[in-house]
């Protein structure tokens, strides 16, 4: 697993870095929010196994979802 979370997290920090560049705060917030929530999934599942990681997980990842396609109609 080590070589797929290095490559996922290079996707996603270009991903955080790139919609930064858009100067656009829906997407600069989707994707930051993307990321955090990824961060949180990453604790959860290689660091530190806990039940409220997915009261932080969901709505930044759900509230992401929503921004990205937020930013698609405006």
């Amino acid at each position: 697993m080590r070589v797929s979370v290095i490559i996922y997290s290079v996707i996603i920090t270009t991903m955080s870095f790139l919609g930064a560049l858009t100067n656009n705060i829906v997407i600069i917030l989707a994707a930051l929010s993307f990321a955090v929530s990824d961060f949180f999934v990453g604790m959860d599942r290689f660091i530190d196994p806990k039940k409220y990681w997915a009261l932080l997980i969901t709505p930044l990842y759900f509230g992401a979802q929503a921004l990205f396609a937020l930013s698609v109609s405006i």
